[in-house]
């Protein structure tokens, strides 16, 4: 006579599949794995994107937050073009520590100080002097021809700014 085969579900003590989803309860579907995060992980980490904001909103560089940040800065700038939403953080903790600036110096609380950072760090926007600069070529011999009238002149528009 031949033995039968025993499935090893029924060695083992366990009821085999189908009787296992038998006792399971009606109207509970089978619960599904989460799908995996699939590639290489982003290089800037939540840790280390709170920590770039914060030196930005402190008055930092970009530099800067990335050194302190250990990533390289071009790390920093390919994260702004793949995350927009990281874009608009930095953009804003731009804005914030401008603003804190801003009011310091309308506060009259440390307002040179503040005025200074604010004219060095936007020049565009807080300096009307910064990175213009003046310069006339003239050679000692047309100086020494020059009237003292034309020299006043010449010393009046460079002090005003006009070359």
């Amino acid at each position: 006579m031949a033995k039968r085969k025993t499935s090893t579900a029924k060695k083992r003590g366990r009821p085999p599949k189908k009787e296992a989803a038998a006792k399971r309860k009606p109207g509970r579907p089978k619960k599904k794995a989460e799908p995996k995060k699939r590639g290489r992980p982003r290089a800037i980490g939540e840790k280390q994107r709170t920590e770039i904001l914060s030196i930005l909103k402190a008055g930092g560089s970009i530099s800067d937050a990335a050194s302190i940040a250990r990533v390289d800065r071009r790390t920093i700038d390919r994260e702004c073009e793949r995350n927009l939403e990281f874009r608009a953080d930095l953009t804003r903790a731009g804005d914030e520590c401008k603003m804190t600036l801003i009011r310091r110096v309308a506060g009259n609380e440390d307002w040179r100080a503040a005025s200074w950072y604010l004219a060095r760090k936007w020049p565009a926007e807080f300096s009307d002097a910064i990175g213009k600069q003046l310069s006339v070529n003239i050679t000692p011999k047309a100086l020494a021809e020059m009237s003292d009238d034309e020299i006043d002149s010449l010393i009046g528009r460079l002090e005003r700014g006009q070359s």
